[in-house]
């Protein structure tokens, strides 16, 4: 806390001048923390940690149904966990990018088991009636 030695009025660490007289306000003393700068907001910029936690619930059930196949999902980790990291950057456009490509391979992984069932039964009908996999 610093202390106005104008006026005596007491004032956040981050402050530099006094908002009621207006004279420079010191230094914060030596040690003291510095206080990071508060993160932009970004209107309609996507969330990392929704599309974080339905990428991996998306590859724990890719994987669970179709081990394989869902291991795809883990693309949708990697571009969610870089989501957040563009924002901290301003990057807004690098952000929608990792969104985007975060919820194709979720979508695939989850969508991976449905792919592997209809394939199964292609296969399956394909050999009882002769005309594919004989």
């Amino acid at each position: 806390m610093k202390i106005c030695p104008h006026c005596g009025t007491h004032w956040e660490d981050d402050c530099c001048f006094c908002q009621r007289c207006g004279a420079p306000l010191p230094p914060p003393p030596y040690g003291a923390a510095p206080v990071p700068p508060p993160r932009p907001v970004y209107p309609g910029a996507p969330s990392g940690t929704t599309y974080l936690v339905f990428s991996i619930l998306a590859t724990l059930l890719g994987c669970f149904f179709c081990f394989p196949f869902g291991l795809i999902g883990i693309g949708g980790i990697v571009y969610a966990s870089q989501i957040e990291g563009a924002l901290g950057r301003g990057d807004l456009a690098g952000a929608r990018t990792a969104a985007n490509r975060s919820l194709i391979f979720t979508i695939l992984a989850a969508a991976s088991p449905l792919i592997a069932v209809l394939f199964g039964l292609l296969a399956g009908f394909g050999s009882i009636f002769g005309w594919l996999f004989w």
